[in-house]
This record gives structure tokens, sequence and C-alpha cells, in this order.
């Protein structure tokens, strides 16, 4: 070593840097020490992705961490392998016993990726699923751009463009992407999220949510579903009570595998639908009359506490609703993209704050595209972009462009007071059609009173089935007929 030293080179520079400009395959030997205390678990399972992707042949590592590993097992490449048991034995001869110690090992991506050659000879119909990473962005977005949703002679893409993985990172601490490849031809995708949401009153737990699963039109019919099972459902962790996931009602493709279990596919869960949400969008048509009983203002950082606690008393009793605190209502702010606490509106009594909800303008990254209108439908269109001169509102988009709406992300009501939420929308509705905006979107259950309210504007309403799933039935069946369930209207 002492002859070696002048080889060494210090370089202050970001890991993932230093892995992301190497040739793949240059590093083969990782040492982690304290790295998972300081990034949180998103982060350290980004850095393990690219160790996955990166590492030599015979690839080795060492996670060395006094408090939090950083590590969510189910989330790893499936070529990175933990060695807990190696690890307690190497804690026993660590001069700093206080650490805990997790070593890995890291094998050939092309063993674990790709099947024999002689395989796929032998049958050129072979299957495989891979787990798909940034890299892949565009062919996926270019797959769910091939299926849009048909209803009442309008056709609407869901377009989540320019990254298909934007939604899932704002809304889960955790997700996967996996492919089904033929050969080398990417067939379809889905993506799986875990999320921390309330499952019970007061009480949250892990959930898996399954809300991009998407097939190109010519694969369509070869039973992605259950080729797609051992990586949807093979490894579900312990902590996860519940899988989710929201089937419009008219995709009867999607609902007729709704607890329809195959012997060749054994761990596709149960599943049942247990309920129905319902997102309006509200068209920014005509003038409305403001609702004065209340007033309703921008919020301030004096206004933080007040908001945190109705959010959190909504929240808290809705089935499906995410976690919320002050920590997480400040984490928002900072890391969700084009919003921050001027995006909050309250209605107050006072000093009091009687209500609140959040404008977030997500078109940047989540469009609703109108790529055609019906006979009927583009008759309104014109008719009411002629009008839309006269009353100097937005004219409704051509056919390929994109409704520029708002989303209602969160809101709170005290008593869940109906009056108090119309104050709110009529207030959302007078500023941002000004702003020229076409619509508002807002969603809750369909068995929720506060939807009464919408019926008073232009609306067109979107309905979904609640599916719930996990490997006992009868833990499913207790939620069914939930009420109040809640409408993710950032993830929908």
């Amino acid at each position: 070593m002492k002859e070696d030293y002048k080889r060494l080179q210090f370089i202050r520079k970001s890991y993932t840097d230093m892995l992301a400009e190497s040739p793949a395959g240059y590093y083969n030997k990782f040492a982690l020490s304290n790295v998972s205390d300081w990034l949180n678990a998103e982060e350290m399972m980004t850095l393990m992705k690219l160790i996955g992707e990166r590492s030599g042949k015979d690839g080795r590592g060492l996670i060395r961490y006094l408090h939090a590993s950083g590590i969510v097992a189910h989330a790893l490449p499936v070529n990175i392998k933990l060695k807990n048991k190696a690890g307690e034995k190497l804690r026993e001869q660590d001069r700093f016993p206080f650490y805990n110690l997790i070593p890995f090992e890291i094998k050939e991506r092309e063993a674990v990726r790709e099947p024999k050659k002689e395989s796929r000879k032998a049958n050129p119909t072979l299957y495989e699923t891979r787990e798909l990473g940034p890299e892949w962005n565009d062919q996926l977005l270019q797959i769910a751009r091939e299926s849009p949703v048909e209803a009442d002679g309008l056709q609407v893409l869901f377009d989540r463009s320019p990254n298909i993985f934007t939604i899932p990172k704002l809304t889960s601490y955790c997700f996967r992407c996996g492919g089904l490849f033929r050969r080398d031809q990417l067939l379809g995708f889905a993506i799986i999220a875990f999320q921390n949401r309330y499952v019970d009153k007061q009480r949250l737990g892990g959930l898996m949510y399954l809300g991009n699963m998407h097939v190109s039109k010519e694969n369509r019919g070869l039973g992605f579903y259950y080729r797609m099972s051992d990586f949807l459902f093979g490894e579900i962790p312990s902590e996860v009570d519940y899988g989710y996931a929201y089937v419009m009602k008219q995709n009867s493709s999607a609902l007729k595998f709704i607890n329809h279990r195959h012997p060749r596919f054994p761990r596709i869960p149960h599943s049942m639908t247990i309920g129905e949400i319902v997102m309006v969008t509200i068209f920014l048509s005509v003038p409305v009359m403001q609702n004065h009983n209340f007033a309703v203002r921008v919020a301030t950082s004096d206004d933080i506490d007040q908001i945190v606690d109705l959010l959190l008393e909504e929240h808290e009793n809705r089935f499906l609703a995410p976690a919320m605190s002050r920590e997480i209502f400040l984490k928002n702010l900072k890391s969700r993209p084009h919003f921050g606490l001027e995006n909050y509106l309250v209605a107050v009594s006072g000093q009091e704050i009687l209500g609140v909800c959040s404008t977030w303008d997500m078109t940047p990254f989540k469009k609703s595209r109108i790529l055609k209108y019906g006979k009927k439908l583009d008759v309104y269109r014109r008719l009411y972009n002629t009008a839309a001169k006269l009353f100097q509102v937005a004219p409704l988009p051509e056919p390929g462009e994109a409704l520029r709406d708002i989303t209602i992300a969160e809101y709170a009501v005290k008593g869940r007071d109906p009056a108090i939420m119309e104050a709110l929308l009529r207030y959302c509705y007078k500023r941002f059609r000004k702003k020229g905006y076409h619509s508002i979107l807002f969603g809750s259950s369909a068995d929720d009173p506060l939807l009464e309210l919408t019926k008073k504007f232009f609306t067109k309403e979107v309905r979904s089935y609640v599916i719930l799933s996990s490997s006992r039935w009868k833990k499913i069946a207790r939620k069914k007929g939930t009420p109040l369930i809640y409408a993710d209207t950032i993830q929908i």
C-alpha cells in the first residue's frame, strides 16, 4: 500500500455523477458508508439502481450506516442481492460495533434480464418481464398515447409528457416500472407505486398503487396482466396492507380482471370493487355569482398550522387519503413543481380558517388532450368558441390540443360544510376564468354530499370504480361499501 499510495486520487464529486459518467462496468466495488444516513429512501434507491446498472463483473458492496439503511428491499434491482446474515458476522468484527452493516452482491445484468439465445430460437413467442428505468421514458409515453379514453363522443388522452415518472415520484416513497417483452420488443408496461395512506380511521398503512398499465395497440389480447403478475405481485412486502387501483366504469377490458384469478398465475391476489369515485370537470364558461357569506383569500405563512389541522382531520377520516402532517405539508411546498403556498386558498371568518383548497396547474406534466370531438360536441365547440369571444373566456381547444385546467389537489372544510366548499369553488371559478383556464378538476367519493354543489356549474363527470386487492379475501371484503373513499386528483 505504501508503494502504491501515489496512485490514489481524491476527487470531490457526487457519487451518482461519478458512476453515471464512468463507462459501464468500470467499477465493481462499492463502499456506502453513512450514505443512507444523509439520503432519503427514494434517493438511496435511485443510487442502488444506478449501481445495479453500472457495476462491472463480480460486483460487491457494503452499506454501513448508523440510523437508516434507506433500503426498500422489494424495490431493489433484481441483480442486487443483500447478504444480511453475512452483515451480522461482519458487525461482530467491526471496530465500531454501533454501525449496521449490509453487504450485497451484484450479478451481471445480462444473466438476469436476458434469456438464453438458444431458448429464443426454440421458442419465438417467449415473453419476459424487465424492470425499466428513466431511459425508457419516450417509449413508455408512446405506448400510453395508444390508450385514449372515449366517452359520449369525446376522445381524450391523459397525457403524462414530458416525463411519465413525474407523478409516481410525487405521490410515493418508492415505485417500480416493469415492461413485458417478446424477444426485444416492448409490448406494454406497468408502474406500481408504494405509498403511506390512511387505511383505517387515523391509522396509516402501506399501499401499493397500480395506476399506469398500458399495452401497445397491436399487442392487446395476449394476457399482459397475467404475464406481468410475477413482477406486479411477486414480492409484496409485509408492510403493504392493500393494493388499489381506479378503473373507469367504461373500461370493460380492465374490469373483467377483477377477482379473476388463474391457476397458472398464482401470485395474482384477490380483488373486488369496494366503492366508486367521481372526477368532475367544471367548465369555466359563463360568469357565476360569488358567495359573500365567507371571505376567501390566498393563504399566508401565518395560516399553515390551521391549514394542516383542517387537512389532517379530513385525510385521517378518509380511506386511501395520503398521509398529512406539518412536515409533509412543507415538503410538498418544496417538492411539487410549479407549486407554493400561494396555490392555497382559504375561506375565513375573522381569524378562523373554515376551509382550504389547493389550486395547482399541473398541465406542464399532466394534461387532458382532446383528440377528437364527436359530431354533436364539435358543433357545440364551435358555438361555444363563438360565444367565448363575447364573454372573454378561453375557447375550447382544437383536436390534438390540451385543456388548460386547474386541479383541486387537496381540500378540507370545517364540519364538511358544503357552503364553505362552494365559496371556495366559486372564488376559484372567477379567478381562473379571468386567467384563461378552461376548467377546474374536483374529485371525491360518489357518496360525498359535497359533490352536490358541483351541479350548480356546467360540468362533465367521469366515474371510476375503486378496486382493492389483497392475498386474503376477507380482508378486502370488510372494506366493501367504505364511505367517503379518497379520490386523488393528483395521480388519477
